[in-house]
Formats: structure tokens, sequence, C-alpha cells
């Protein structure tokens, strides 16, 4: 009758609301895909997480718009799950809005062409995760380093093994450590990575203590100084040898509170040093002052 067609219609109505409400409330991705990887549905939970707007995904496969080994992993797991009872659950990243997002995804079978897609943002996790893996990963090499320079005594040993172990372990593009002359006037570098350090080193390589270099400023100051982006800061000298460098940081090599170097490690990405990178390698510095 007209009457139960329109209670059946308000109540479909009702749970279309309560739907939508629920749907807003989510901050998971909720999607389903086909065998093909296509996007049969998109639900509106967190548009934000995707990457494309939900109107350029639908209808589309994996391989149209992400690299192609994202798309084969993607479709590899969706055939796992539409082969096996089991939720599939794995971690990926994407990148959306110019950083890179982590997530983790869960994945069921709904019938015999579709899975029900549903990934959870985990990046602040996997931040934490890694700055927790770097930061143990540094210590060791602190507490390496300090066996190192108590073992050893000959100081272009320890000069040459530190600056490795920084760029082995820290992974940096280059690392040299500077010592200041006798005369007080200029900072000669000592040991260098790489082919670019052992170019400088032949050359006899040195900066005046001054404020007109990153390495000349920390040998006159004693004062860390970080420089997460070097295109225009005033301070940064281009070196031909190192063109690929973005970041840098100049420790000083301090006994009490006489300057006797300082180590200059650079990087090809900005904002490469954090603070806690910063307080190991200070750690580290001290150790082989």
């Amino acid at each position: 009758t007209a009457i139960q067609k329109s209670s059946l219609f308000e109540q479909i109505d009702v749970s279309e609301k309560n739907l939508r409400t629920l749907f807003s409330a989510m901050e998971d991705i909720v999607l389903v895909i086909n065998h093909e990887g296509r996007y049969v549905q998109i639900a509106p939970t967190n548009p934000a997480l995707l990457v494309r707007p939900p109107q350029e995904m639908l209808g589309k496969t994996f391989h149209e718009f992400l690299p192609e080994d994202v798309a084969d992993n993607f479709l590899g797991k969706v055939r796992e799950s539409l082969s096996s009872p089991e939720k599939v659950t794995f971690e990926y990243e994407l990148p959306i809005n110019g950083q890179t997002l982590w997530f983790l995804a869960n994945l069921s079978r709904m019938d015999e062409n579709r899975v029900f897609w549903v990934a959870r943002d985990i990046t602040e996790r996997k931040n934490a995760e890694e700055a927790i893996r770097r930061r143990n990963e540094y210590l060791a090499v602190s507490a390496e380093i300090g066996k190192l320079v108590t073992s050893i005594l000959d100081l272009n040993t320890i000069f040459a093994r530190t600056v490795n172990l920084i760029i082995e372990r820290f992974r940096f593009y280059h690392a040299a450590i500077f010592i200041v002359e006798e005369t007080g006037f200029n900072a000669v570098l000592k040991e260098g990575t790489g082919a670019a350090g052992a170019e400088m080193k032949k050359l006899e390589h040195s900066l005046q203590l001054n404020d007109k270099t990153i390495v000349g400023m920390v040998a006159s100051t004693g004062e860390v100084l970080v420089v997460n982006n070097v295109v225009d800061h005033p301070l940064y000298e281009i070196n031909s040898l190192l063109p690929e460098t973005r970041a840098e940081v100049a420790i000083p090599l301090r006994i009490g509170s006489r300057i006797i170097g300082v180590i200059d490690i650079q990087a090809k990405q900005e904002d490469a040093f954090t603070e806690d990178e910063i307080s190991v390698l200070q750690t580290l510095a001290d150790q082989v002052a």
C-alpha cells in the first residue's frame, strides 16, 4: 500500500543517513576492489588520504595511476585475498599531498570477484618506530667510536674510521673532520669520505675561522650549526666536488672551552638532520675530541 511504501522509504532514508553519519566519523579508507584491481566503490570516510579525488578513481584500476611496482603489489594482495577465506594484512606507503604516508591495510573477501579494503593511516607510528631505530643505531655507532678512540692511538686512523662510520651507519652524503691549526687562523681538512674527501685532502683544503663559511663559523664560535636547506643560506659555500648537498651540519670538537676542530656532515635531502641526530652526533664529536 502507499502507507507501507512511504514507511519503507522513510526507513531507507534513515538508514542512509545513519550510514553517512557512520562514514563521516570514520578515519579509515574503505574501498571495494574487484579482481582486476579496479575501484568499484569508495566510501566517503577520509578522502584526504586518497591519492586522487574519489571521482577520478572510481572505475579505474591500480595500474592507471599508481607506480607499476605499487600497483603490482596491490593487485597481488587483492588476488591473494580472493583466493583465501583468511584476512590479508599488509603495510604500504604512498605519496599523498607532497608527503609520504604509511597505511595498514586489511583485505577481506566479499565474493568471488570483490574484496573489502580497509586501510588505516599509521604514519605517526611508523615515524616513531623509525626515530627509535635510528636513535638506537646512532647510539651503537657512538659506542663503537667510543671503543675505537680508546683502543687506537693513531689520530689519522681514528679520523678515517669516524667519518666512514658516520656515512655507513647514518647514510649521509659526506663527512669530514677539520682540525684548527696551531695559529688559530684556519681549519684544515684532515679526513673526508669518498672521492671528494680524497681530492680535498690532496689539495690540502682549509677554511678560515670567520663568519664566512659554515665550518669557519663553528670553528670560531664553538656552537653547532644546522643548515637543513643550504640553497639560500648565506654561509653555505658551494663545493663542486659535492654537487648533491642539500643540508649540512657542523659540530665542534671541544676540549673544555677550547675548539680543536669540526666534524662537517652533508646530506642529499633537505631537513636531513633532526634534534635526536644532532644530540647523538654531538656525543660522538665529544668522544673524538
